[in-house]
């Protein structure tokens, strides 16, 4: 079966091995096609995100310029703003030229004061035009005598209005077509001889020609233009340095007007393409999602192709690999040495089941095969051995069968009967469990009543006041590490007695129980090392102290916890009330207690004392070299053949004891 087993591999190492190439190829070139696809979906991208970012950069440019221009109305605004910009350099530039050629600014007001003087003149004569002294003249005297007259008064008296509260006013009239009459008989032709004097007139222009309401505005306008250009050339000439700046400034504008109207110029571009941009913007960024999809629905079929083409070659590598370890398989068989070419002689039992091997699993199953004869060889000699180490060890009971077989399957029989031995001595178990559990107890409760009747103590010494303590106490302090390890034992024991367990000190069934091999190894090794384990090992003493105003505090010793004096004191209260303790209190007794040194004791605190040990059953003697107002009672001493001397007789009553008591 393994032979043929052997040659169909063959057959199908090599058909699966070309099917498995064939299909990695084909990935091979599916996965190229697809990398060559996703490089021209990158290199699309990146052209469409180009032509799109330039695209919204026209687009934000034609936004920006819509914000900047929107109060212009159009471009001939633009156009005229430039017009005028220019116009008014064109002009300062010839008012500059114009004040460069003038003499000086004195000149210029000179002007400007004559033609004001004009202009008020030419308005008189506007506003005197049908009423003046002219037209009186010309009505009241004669031609001759008008004509004189014209020549002799001053067009602005000429130009006069005639008014009863003017200047000119005519008070008679007769009077001056008189005065006409004579002038005229002074005139000879174009000669006036008057007073002695003798006027040519003919040499004399008339002082004032009569003209209509248009030609007077028309002159006066004329003047005040002239009189306004007068006023602007000499601002520039004072102010020469600042106009000639303003030259500057005007240059500026018209440069950025220019660049306004390029400006507007390209908005008006931009204006007209708004529509194919805004359309070629949506299509960019549709096609960008296309795009964008179709990569990643290329990336996850790389990531399946990539994926397939990983798990044919590993298949490739797994039947490459199970073909190495079935021709090595093949090179280890071992079942054509002893004791395989005769098994069949051996004592066996049939193997009933149909043998197959399935060709996927063929390198397994000789490689368990091989494993199987290895270790059966080594079943073989490792039974030899532990044969001869039993018939060693004196279990040579069966050594006389007829062969190993026969011996092992003796031996296999006779260990059926251990379990009934195993019983016994599991019951014999358990009831050493029952006894070190009730053990455990009792040092359990014996703590517990340990601390109730520390804390009776403590309720007795403190009944008055020790010293300056607030709080003065004695109590036991658990050796947390045995009282916990004992309470895990009583409580596995009490499992065990409840029918849990019965094998606490069965190593094979509390393995997986740290706290508890924890806490047996812990007691064991202390029981070897105190030689027991008693009450007194499971705890330790500690004084708690505390003076007024102050947070109490605990101490191993007593000698370093307060002065002198106190420390003192605590320990006869202690001492009182232990002896206490030990009376029966079936029978109450009366004896003395005697207190050497009893001067290290204050006042207050000898009254408490006494009265302390009176409660307690004791009368206190004070030994003290210096005497005690505390004391009741005065015992001399005296010396009698050099030995110490005491008499009834020699006591001093300082107090009665029956007046102290009330």
């Amino acid at each position: 079966m393994i032979e043929k087993g052997l040659t169909e591999w063959e057959v199908y190492f090599n058909r699966q091995n070309q099917t498995l190439q064939a299909e990695a190829e084909r990935l091979a070139g599916q996965l190229k096609l697809l990398a060559e696809r996703q490089k021209s979906i990158y290199r699309d991208q990146a052209k469409t995100e180009l032509e799109l970012k330039q695209l919204e950069k026209q687009e934000e440019r034609y936004q920006e310029l819509t914000r900047q221009f929107h109060f212009v109305q159009d471009l001939a605004q633009l156009v005229a703003q430039l017009n005028s910009l220019q116009a008014s350099r064109d002009n300062l530039i010839a008012r500059l030229k114009n004040a460069e050629n003038q003499p000086n600014a004195n000149t210029l007001r000179r002007h400007i004061v004559k033609g004001q003087h004009e202009i008020r003149q030419l308005e008189q004569r506007l506003s005197a035009i049908d009423n003046n002294l002219y037209l009186q003249l010309q009505q009241s005297l004669p031609t001759a005598s008008f004509h004189a007259m014209g020549r002799l008064l001053a067009a602005p008296v000429l130009s006069l209005p005639v008014t009863q509260d003017g200047t000119v006013k005519v008070r008679d009239e007769n009077q001056l077509k008189a005065f006409g009459k004579e002038l005229a008989e002074h005139l000879k032709e174009t000669v006036l001889e008057v007073a002695g004097l003798s006027i040519n007139l003919a040499s004399l222009e008339p002082n004032l020609q009569i003209k209509t309401v248009a030609e007077l505005q028309y002159e006066i306008e004329e003047l005040q233009r002239q009189r306004t250009g007068w006023e602007t050339t000499l601002a520039t000439v004072e102010h020469y340095e600042q106009e000639k700046a303003k030259v500057d400034e005007l240059d500026q504008k018209l440069d950025q007007q220019r660049k306004d109207i390029e400006l507007y110029q390209e908005l008006t571009a931009l204006q007209v393409s708004a529509p194919d941009r805004l359309q070629l913007i949506k299509n960019s960024k549709e096609q960008l999602i296309t795009l964008a999809e179709e990569d990643k629905s290329l990336e996850k079929r790389k990531l399946e192709t990539d994926n397939a083409l990983s798990e044919v070659k590993k298949d490739s590598e797994n039947l490459n690999n199970r073909h190495k370890r079935v021709h090595f398989a093949r090179q280890q068989r071992k079942d054509h040495e002893p004791p395989f070419n005769f098994l069949d002689q051996l004592p066996n039992v049939p193997w009933m089941d149909h043998a197959q091997f399935e060709i996927d699993r063929l390198a397994d199953r000789i490689e368990s095969y091989n494993q199987d004869c290895q270790r059966l060889k080594e079943l073989d000699k490792e039974l030899a051995g532990d044969l001869n180490v039993l018939r060693h060890d004196g279990i040579n009971k069966f050594e006389a069968q007829e062969g190993p077989e026969q011996e092992l399957q003796a031996l296999f029989n006779y260990t059926a009967q251990l379990k009934q031995e195993q019983a016994a001595i599991e019951r014999k178990a358990r009831s050493a469990v029952v006894q070190v559990a009730a053990i455990l107890r009792d040092l359990r409760d014996s703590l517990e009543t340990l601390k109730r009747r520390m804390s009776d103590f403590n309720h007795k010494i403190n009944k008055r006041p020790l010293s300056d303590l607030k709080v003065f106490k004695i109590e036991p302090r658990e050796e947390e590490a045995i009282v916990n390890a004992i309470r895990t034992l009583i409580s596995t024991s009490e499992q065990v007695e409840s029918g849990h367990s019965f094998d606490l000190f069965d190593h094979n069934t509390v393995l997986d129980d740290k706290e508890l091999n924890k806490a047996k190894d812990l007691l064991i090794k202390q029981g070897e090392k105190l030689g027991s384990l008693k009450v007194e090992h499971l705890f330790r003493l500690v004084f708690v102290i505390g003076k007024q105003n102050q947070n109490p505090a605990e101490f191993e010793e007593l000698d370093s916890a307060a002065s002198n004096g106190t420390v003192l004191m605590a320990k006869l209260i202690t001492g009182l009330a232990m002896l206490n303790q030990m009376q029966d209190d079936r029978k109450s007794i009366k004896t003395a207690c005697y207190l050497d040194e009893a001067a290290s004791l204050d006042q207050r605190n000898q009254r408490n004392l006494i009265q302390t040990a009176a409660e307690f059953g004791f009368s206190l003697i004070f030994a003290s070299p210096e005497p005690q107002i505390t004391a009741r009672y005065c015992v001399p001493i005296g010396t009698v053949s050099g030995k110490n001397h005491i008499s009834r007789l020699n006591w001093q009553i300082l107090e009665p004891l029956e007046k102290a008591l009330p």
